[in-house]
């Protein structure tokens, strides 16, 4: 599983929350944003701005597909590397059996 420090935890919090609720100026505040490709497919990368947290996070990797993330890549600092992939709902729902 995946597991993070404290600071990293809140950095890691931090960039998922302003990217869900699709806050730009709240993500500029602790992040330099840049976002490579298109709205089919994209990449939103994360690098800290304060030196303190680049000492943990060395860079997060979003990306998404429309308006749906599929996966978060945390690179730390320390060269440590974590991939959380993410699926929709409706993709891990088990359908009921109608063949009763």
């Amino acid at each position: 599983g995946l597991r993070l420090s404290m600071p990293l935890r809140r950095l890691a919090i931090n960039s998922l929350r302003g990217t869900m609720a699709g806050d730009l100026a709240a993500l500029r505040r602790g992040w330099c944003v840049t976002l490579f490709g298109e709205r089919r497919i994209w990449t939103l990368s994360l690098t800290p701005l304060s030196a303190a947290d680049a000492q943990y996070i060395e860079t997060v990797l979003i990306e998404g597909q429309q308006d749906q993330i599929a996966s978060i890549e945390i690179r730390q600092a320390d060269g440590v590397r974590s991939v959380m992939q993410i699926k929709p709902a409706s993709a891990t729902r088990s359908t009921p059996d109608k063949s009763r």
